[in-house]
């Protein structure tokens, strides 16, 4: 099957999931699909050979029957190569947590909206039973108890479908792109203390404003007021001095408004 010629902007379908620790260190795992992957490491794609597992908490794709190669790193990448939007895709993550003692992970990916526009569906189904499968599309995060020293996880990744929307760099990084939906995520931890931080995505160039608000209505913090191009864009709260509680935070672009709701836990 001949693939589409796709401009820069079309070519990847992205997916982060972020793996932390109460005790180590954290990673950040890239997955998904680009028209220019191979069977292969391709390195200008972030994707690199799985060395020994060093002796600490670690996170790394796995070898699959039809994709046996691994990859590692604290940037780590595994794409397959694209060729159909109805294309079924399985992506293999191992977490280990090689010191003893009682630390615990939490497993954070893109929320629903954003999935919708890269894929059909998605889920995420570890391997022993320990927890029960996920609908990647009805929640964001997982926690991750600990387990006997050594034992960790092994989760697979089913992926349903795949729409060309994202650019990555090359050290895998994805840059900001003209996109094709208006996208104000939930903000990421939530709860939080002190702090919180909140993404949103714009299609088209225009004035974009981002305060937040209290129960009562009252603007308390101007986080965006200015002029934005087409794009992916992050704002930081610091909720300091402010008391525990819901607190509200509201995107207005050229075409568009979306409220959403944060909790502020002390």
């Amino acid at each position: 099957m001949s693939l589409p010629t796709l401009s820069d902007a079309q070519n990847a379908s992205v997916i982060r999931i972020d793996i932390s620790s109460n005790v180590f260190y954290s990673h950040h795992q890239l997955f998904g699909e680009h028209i220019s992957a191979t069977f292969g490491i391709d390195d200008s794609l972030g994707e690199f050979e799985c060395p020994p597992v060093p002796p600490a908490f670690e996170a790394f794709w796995r070898g699959i029957p039809h994709h046996p190669v691994n990859y590692w790193g604290n940037c780590g990448a595994e794409y397959h190569g694209w060729y159909s939007i109805f294309q079924i895709d399985t992506f293999k993550l191992e977490i280990l947590n090689i010191v003893s003692g009682s630390p615990y992970f939490t497993l954070k990916w893109s929320d629903t909206s954003y999935l919708k526009s890269r894929c059909d569906s998605m889920f995420l189904v570890e391997v022993s039973g320990a927890i029960p499968p996920i609908d990647m599309f009805k929640q964001d995060s997982l926690f991750i108890p600990y387990r006997d020293q050594w034992l960790g996880y092994v989760f697979w990744i089913y992926k349903y479908g795949s729409r060309l929307q994202d650019f990555v760099t090359i050290n895998g990084v994805k840059e900001n792109q003209p996109l094709h939906s208006f996208v104000l995520h939930q903000n990421y931890p939530n709860p939080f203390n002190p702090a919180t931080e909140i993404r949103f995505e714009v299609p088209v160039s225009g004035f974009v404003s981002l305060r937040v608000y209290d129960v009562l209505g009252r603007e308390i913090a101007t986080l965006v007021h200015e002029q934005k191009s087409p794009g992916i864009y992050t704002a930081q709260w610091e909720a300091s001095g402010r008391t525990s509680g819901v607190y509200y935070y509201r995107l207005i672009t050229v075409n568009r408004i979306e409220t959403k709701s944060m909790v502020v836990m002390k």
